[in-house]
């Protein structure tokens, strides 16, 4: 008899321990089960995190490098936002741009680009992608990819 060319699914009672090494210091044991797999099998996979939540204050945004790609990271009253960080307009950095009304604006032109969304709300305007983010433990994380299915929260 062949074997079979299908993979043993995990059962119940197979995990995995791994220890997360980010932020230094931190040394929490992680148990992930087929089950739990499951329960968060739809949120985006592999955050990064880019950096200390401290460091952007209020209304401002900050230049991040994730995956290979530059992205804005904004604070807006303390909920944090992540947008690819070049205008389709001129090229500006976003993150050099400042918080209105739940919107970057553009240092170079003033168009503005909604932080929940990347939707832009100037007349003509071209969106952008915003990336799924959260604020955990003092440090900003940021997803830039969609797992499989494309079913990421925000990404576009």
């Amino acid at each position: 008899m062949a074997p079979s060319p299908h993979r043993r699914l995990r059962q119940p009672s197979d995990s995995l321990e791994y220890r997360s090494g980010f932020p230094p210091g931190n040394s929490e044991v992680i148990r992930r089960t087929r089950f739990s797999d499951e329960l968060v099998g739809s949120l985006p996979r592999n955050p990064q995190p880019v950096c200390r939540s401290d460091a952007i204050p209020e209304g401002t945004g900050r230049l991040v490098r994730v995956s290979g790609r530059e992205v804005a990271v904004f604070n807006d009253g303390g909920r944090f936002f992540a947008v690819l960080d070049r205008c389709p307009h001129a090229g500006a950095s976003l993150a050099r741009g400042w918080v209105e009304e739940g919107a970057v604006v553009c240092p170079l032109h003033r168009w503005r680009f909604r932080l929940e969304d990347g939707r832009c709300e100037s007349q003509g305007g071209e969106d952008i992608p915003a990336f799924s983010s959260e604020e955990r433990g003092g440090w900003v994380w940021v997803w830039v990819e969609e797992p499989p299915g494309g079913r990421g929260p925000r990404a576009k």
